[in-house]
């Protein structure tokens, strides 16, 4: 007897939310089950599909993407036309598949969980769809929401910008960063924020000659009160502001660290504290995930936020640096992944069979660049040790050395790693250029190298369908063994993206390795 998908989706229903269950037949729960006694209405007439990837566009880096799907439901008796009032945006659903109508509830399969964002109908007399998203539409949103009032127009203990600084962000410093240009927070008393949460020091800079810091504030008032010359500042690092003692001479910067000790700085606790800011709780993520991309890569980094940027792409820039990326596991927790060279015990084996049994081919889709070029790279450079307000010589005090003025005036430094005898044998090798946040010269170099390993050989990029009961989740290692390809002993690769049909009951799995 076939299996069947059962649909769990909250919505509200125009006085309460109530949790409508639906299925692709119709099925009545156990008096022992939970919940007990219930009907799944057999509505499912199409179960949909859904694309997940660690890497949005089809590549090896970048930011991921909110992955989006839809279920279909038959109704051609209208019963289902009130749904098109109810309130679905932002409502869990939660999707599992029994293999029997015999079995309990209990033993039902997770297939995903997630939020719904509405319903439409492409034929209203036969059929409603519910657009579903996964757990990355909680991040797919302003990273920071916190305004400034506009309402400082005197002096006094207030830091809320002048009335044409109304609605701006106020921004935030995740990590550690050098020269950025701090906000004015109160023009009045010379108060500058850097950032809208606590930060662990700043150092502040007049035409890029150090000012002298004469003391730490725990209040916006203390911070105000404070007795200052020219050419002193004082920090409320509780609040991530600084007030100068005098009139600026030049262009006003700041190297700011957020995140008391190096060990707080790497990309994976600063993701994890930018999941902090939106308010996602510890218990949706995958906590030992984040523990193992911390110690995958420990290098510093940093990043200025002053927009409203989505934290996806925020996020994505941070993990991208070090060679990381995050998904929802299947249960909605935010878990990270390190993009290494596939390695150790494979979660499953494929061969020819399972290629067979799915109805699919094997698929070559793209090289070692992610742009489809099949080709090994020569030569990788890293962006690194990124100057946010960059300077030119006019803008620096005269006493500045020649040196400081040309790194201040220049973006970003490279690492680069190379492998000149690539290019014999691969006469289109390509380079590589990464831009990271991190900030070590050293870390750069030594994950510069990493890249060129991974890139600089032979990489496949598969597309590979198995029976979704046969399926492994994304970032698993898995080994192709195959008489053909030079898979004969067995081929490691690391899943970086799977797309479920669930009406199909396959998923195709994007391998790289």
């Amino acid at each position: 007897m076939d299996g069947l998908y059962l649909l769990d989706v909250d919505a509200w229903t125009g006085s309460a939310v109530e949790t409508l269950r639906l299925s692709t037949k119709t099925f009545t729960t156990r008096p022992g089950d939970t919940p007990s006694n219930t009907v799944y209405s057999g509505r499912i007439s199409d179960s949909g599909q859904l694309e997940r990837s660690l890497f949005a566009g089809g590549g090896i880096s970048g930011s991921p993407s909110s992955s989006a799907g839809a279920i279909e439901f038959a109704n051609a008796d209208g019963r289902l036309d009130p749904w098109l009032g109810y309130g679905f945006d932002g409502r869990a659903f939660t999707l599992r598949y029994l293999a029997s109508e015999k079995q309990a509830i209990a033993s039902a399969v997770l297939i995903m969980r997630g939020t719904c964002l509405r319903v439409e109908t492409p034929d209203a007399t036969k059929t409603i769809r519910l657009l579903i998203r996964d757990r990355l539409a909680a991040l797919d949103t302003a990273l920071l929401t916190t305004r400034y009032a506009g309402t400082t127009i005197t002096a006094g203990a207030t830091a809320e910008g002048e009335a044409d600084q109304k609605d701006e962000i106020k921004p935030r410093v995740f990590g550690s960063v050098q020269n950025i240009a701090p906000k004015f927070a109160n023009r009045f008393n010379l108060i500058y924020q850097v950032s809208a949460g606590a930060v662990a020091s700043i150092v502040v800079y007049d035409g890029a000659v150090p000012l002298t810091l004469v003391g730490d504030h725990a209040t916006l008032a203390a911070l105000t009160a404070a007795t200052l010359a020219p050419g002193e500042y004082a920090t409320a690092l509780g609040l991530g502001l600084f007030r100068l003692g005098g009139s600026p001479s030049l262009t006003i910067t700041a190297d700011v660290i957020e995140g008391a000790t190096l060990a707080l700085r790497s990309a994976a606790r600063v993701a994890g504290r930018m999941l902090d800011v939106l308010g996602i709780p510890a218990g949706d993520r995958v906590s030992a995930s984040f523990d193992a991309a911390h110690a995958f890569n420990p290098a510093e980094v940093g990043i200025y936020v002053d927009s409203d940027i989505s934290a996806l792409e925020v996020i994505g820039q941070v993990l991208n640096s070090v060679g990381c990326g995050l998904l929802p596991s299947a249960t909605g927790e935010i878990e990270l992944f390190s993009l290494a060279a596939p390695s150790g015990t494979p979660a499953a084996t494929y061969t020819r069979r399972d290629l067979i049994a799915s109805g699919g081919s094997l698929a070559l889709v793209g090289g070692p660049d992610g742009e489809g070029q099949g080709i090994p790279a020569w030569s990788v450079v890293l962006n690194y040790a990124r100057v946010w307000q960059t300077m030119s010589s006019g803008d620096a005090a005269g006493v500045v050395t020649t040196e400081r003025k040309d790194y201040l005036a220049k973006a970003t430094r490279q690492a680069t790693a190379q492998n000149v005898s690539t290019r014999t044998a691969r006469l289109l090798a390509s380079e590589i250029t990464i831009d990271t946040l991190m900030t070590s010269a050293s870390d750069a170099a030594i994950e510069a190298t990493r890249r060129l390993a991974l890139y600089g050989v032979r990489r496949d990029r598969l597309a590979f369908p198995v029976p979704i009961a046969r399926a492994v989740d994304v970032g698993s290692v898995v080994r192709l063994q195959f008489r053909r390809f030079g898979y004969d002993g067995g081929k490691l690769f690391r899943v970086i993206g799977r797309t479920d049909d669930f009406s199909g009951r396959s998923a195709t799995l994007d391998l790289w390795g």
